[in-house]
């Protein structure tokens, strides 16, 4: 096999896997390891992968901009997985921030469903649809401008009323989770302040990652892992971090207002 074509089997299975180490292609191909780190420079310098110890991951990328009603049937087996650990953390009584996210919705419905008393606070369109017919939820909704592509209420309205409440859960998306520098990002400005200043205003703020949350990026930081109490991983994305999480979930850092 020529060196042009290894470069592009490399670059598919990097697409394909996500991720792959010198010694399996050294292994694979039949060349020495050194030629291996050769070829990942070669593809890091035209930006189709990104070199880490060992081997190479995707390119982290920002996927754009697309509605929640796009995302749905996205990655649905990880995020009912995810929902089920969400579910188990919630206790009757407790004040509860849900925000944007598809996992979020997945999570409502099992808070409508199991008859459950609680305060729920979102400025997500889908998730006040849910709850709104749940009983036993006093479901607070954060006005202001919104963003009908994200079916939220983005703005700094809803950050300010964001801002108001204490919350004794706090269940944020995230775009990105970075997890070489700590950083979680998303799209835009104003999701990120809300972000934040729920963070600070939560007992416990845990991150919803699925696996691919950690080769994407958004163009906003709004925190880092050690200003929230966890991540709350499916198997999948456990596997992709090299977290050891107990129940699938694990702490990436302090717990805040212990």
């Amino acid at each position: 096999m020529f060196a042009k074509e290894r470069l592009e089997e490399i670059a598919g299975t990097i697409e394909k896997e996500q991720r792959v180490t010198v010694k399996e292609l050294a292994e694979k191909y039949q060349v020495t390891e050194d030629s291996i780190r050769k070829d990942l420079t070669v593809l890091e310098k035209q930006g189709r992968l990104q070199k880490v110890y060992g081997g190479a991951v995707s390119v982290r990328r920002n996927p754009g901009l697309y509605s929640s009603s796009q995302r749905i049937n996205d990655h649905e087996e990880e995020r009912q997985e995810l929902a089920e650990q969400m579910f188990s953390l919630l206790k009757p009584g407790m004040t509860v921030f849900l925000d944007v996210s598809v996992t979020n919705i997945l999570l409502a419905e099992k808070i409508r469903d199991s008859g459950m008393e609680l305060t729920a606070v979102t400025n997500m369109i889908a998730v006040m649809n849910v709850l709104a017919t749940a009983e036993r939820v006093k479901l607070i909704l954060l006005g202001g401008r919104i963003n009908k592509e994200r079916d939220a209420f983005w703005s700094s309205a809803a950050a300010e009323a964001a801002g108001r409440y204490r919350y004794d859960l706090a269940f944020l998306g995230t775009v990105g989770v970075n997890s070489k520098t700590g950083e979680l990002s998303t799209y835009q400005e104003e999701d990120g302040i809300l972000k934040h200043i729920v963070i600070e205003r939560a007992k416990q703020s845990w991150i919803i990652a699925e696996e691919h949350k950690f080769q994407e990026e958004g163009d906003y930081r709004y925190g880092d892992l050690d200003e929230v109490s966890g991540l709350i991983l499916s198997r999948k994305a456990a596997r992709t971090c090299k977290a050891k999480p107990s129940g699938q979930t694990r702490s990436a850092g302090r717990k805040r207002h212990e």
